[in-house]
């Protein structure tokens, strides 16, 4: 038993006066530590955010505990160095068989409900409650810079189709609505979306919570999903309320995010978004 399994063993000891049977790793990402903890009586996850991302505990929180559906973690217990949730039954979409409309449909309903959360501020949520930039074009700027720097060192996304991104996003941030922020997921991949029996069991991980449009969330889905996959989403959420040029305008701001991931683990996906950003881009 590892030292972090004898300290989690007495977390839950003290705190929740349970015995652990079994504790699981089942960290993805590099920001923090992820636990399934078995206990006589139930099933938790545990998460210990790594130095510098202390943050997410509270996003975590914030969520959970404001929203309170059934499709999403319950909060057991809040320190500042971790967090206990209940665990969600169920596999990783990317992990079961392809799903129909119905499915899709259930997915984009529960997305809505997550937006239903107005906010305020732009990009990611802050312990104030609010997203880190008061406006788009502070929001765009960091953005840029924090993303320019990278793109630039990839061979195939040359200084030409740096500049006319810049340009398209500047002309239309008119498509950046600062009216109705809302409560975003930010991360709306397959890996965070479970399913059982075919149906919805939740969607978890809200680490990278931001605040922005609607449909600055569903655009991560539009880059990832084929197009009637997507359709099946807009039409649960309602057509009637998305705005697909938008849809496409952030989409150009994850493709930002995107490329330089991808760069360094799967050419082929990344030359496939550069191809995507140059279409998307030009004016």
């Amino acid at each position: 038993m590892t030292i972090l399994d004898k300290k989690i063993t007495t977390i839950l000891k003290k705190q929740l006066l349970e015995e652990v049977v079994s504790i699981k790793d089942c960290s993805h990402g590099i920001a923090q530590i992820v636990k399934i903890v078995k206990t006589k009586k139930d099933k938790y996850i545990i998460k210990f955010p790594h130095k510098g991302n202390e943050l997410m505990i509270y996003r975590e929180n914030f969520v959970c505990s404001v929203l309170k559906k059934n499709f999403l973690p319950r909060i057991i217990l809040k320190d500042k160095n971790f967090l206990i949730e209940s665990f969600i039954d169920g596999k990783e979409l990317n992990k079961v068989k392809k799903q129909g409309p119905r499915f899709y449909k259930e997915l984009g309903r529960a997305i809505k409900e997550i937006h239903a959360i107005k906010m305020s501020g732009f990009g990611e949520l802050q312990n104030n409650g609010k997203g880190k930039q008061l406006t788009p074009i502070k929001h765009l700027e960091y953005v840029l810079k924090q993303n320019s720097p990278l793109l630039s060192k990839i061979k195939s996304f040359d200084k030409k189709l740096l500049q006319q991104t810049k340009d398209f996003i500047y002309k239309n941030i008119h498509l950046f609505d600062q009216k109705n922020p809302v409560l975003l997921h930010f991360d709306l991949i397959d890996g965070n979306i479970m399913v059982k029996n075919n149906k919805l069991a939740g969607i978890i991980d809200f680490g990278d919570t931001s605040c922005g449009p609607k449909e600055y969330d569903l655009a991560k889905m539009y880059l990832e999903k084929t197009t009637k996959t997507f359709s099946y989403i807009v039409a649960g959420y309602g057509k009637n309320l998305i705005d697909m040029k938008k849809i496409k305008y952030f989409a150009i701001l994850h493709l930002l995010y995107v490329i330089p991931h991808f760069s360094k683990i799967d050419e082929k996906k990344c030359d496939k978004f550069i191809k995507l950003l140059r279409v998307l881009t030009r004016c």
